[in-house]
C-alpha cells in the first residue's frame, strides 16, 4: 500500500535538515505525545491567543495538548514493509515500543490507575509519523495501531509496550477439556 504525502510533506522532505516526528495519541487522553513539540494549523476558536506583536495568519504553533516526551532511543524506529499472503501476516512488527522522558514525574503521575483513565493496560494507542514543521494531523501519517499491554516505569521514564490487535486474535481463550465416560 502506497503512502500519499502532503504536499507539506513533499516540501519537507528536500530540505536539507529534516528531524522526524513521532506522535503517539492514546486512548482517553487528550495529549498528544511527541518526539519534539507537536504544531498544528491556526484555527479560529482553537484556544490561542496572540498579542500585537505575534499575531501570525497562516502559520503554525505548538498544540495545547503536546508534551514532547518522547526519547526516540528506546522507541522503536524502524518498521519493515513484508507481504506474507500464505502466513496471513498483515503487519511486519507485532510490537511497537515507546520509550517516554518521565519530566517531573509528570508520567507517572497521569498514567497511575484512576487519575486520567481507569487502567493504561487494554487502551488503544495510534504511533503516527512525520517531518519537523509539518503540522498535525494533516502532515501526519498513522504507522502503527495497538493495543497497550505492558507498561513499566524505570527511573526518570516511563516505557510503552504496544501490540497489534492480531496478537490478541491469536490467543486462546478456551481450555480444552478432557474426560473419560464412567457409564456403560
Amino acid at each position: 500500500m502506497a503512502i500519499e504525502l502532503s504536499s507539506t510533506t513533499k516540501a519537507l522532505k528536500n530540505k536539507t535538515n529534516i528531524r522526524q516526528q513521532i506522535v503517539v495519541t492514546i486512548d482517553g487522553f487528550s495529549d498528544l505525545f511527541g518526539a519534539v513539540a507537536v504544531e498544528e494549523i491556526v484555527k479560529y476558536g482553537s484556544g490561542h491567543t496572540f498579542g500585537e506583536a505575534g499575531l501570525v495568519y497562516g502559520g503554525l504553533v505548538e498544540s495545547n495538548n503536546s508534551l514532547d516526551y518522547i526519547s526516540l532511543e528506546g522507541t522503536t524506529t524502524r518498521i519493515n514493509s513484508q507481504v506474507n499472503i500464505e502466513d496471513g501476516l498483515p503487519n511486519s512488527i507485532s510490537r511497537f515500543r515507546v520509550n517516554m522522558i518521565d519530566k517531573d514525574d509528570s508520567l507517572s503521575a497521569k498514567f497511575q490507575p484512576g487519575n486520567i483513565v481507569a487502567d493504561m493496560l487494554g487502551r488503544e494507542a495510534n504511533v503516527y509519523t512525520m517531518l519537523q514543521g509539518g503540522s498535525y494531523p494533516e502532515d501526519a501519517t498513522r504507522i502503527f495501531l495497538g493495543i497497550i499491554d505492558d507498561i513499566s516505569y524505570p527511573p526518570g521514564e516511563v516505557r510503552l509496550s504496544i501490540s497489534s490487535p492480531e496478537k490478541f486474535r491469536q490467543s486462546k481463550i478456551f481450555l480444552k477439556y478432557n474426560d473419560k465416560l464412567n457409564g456403560s
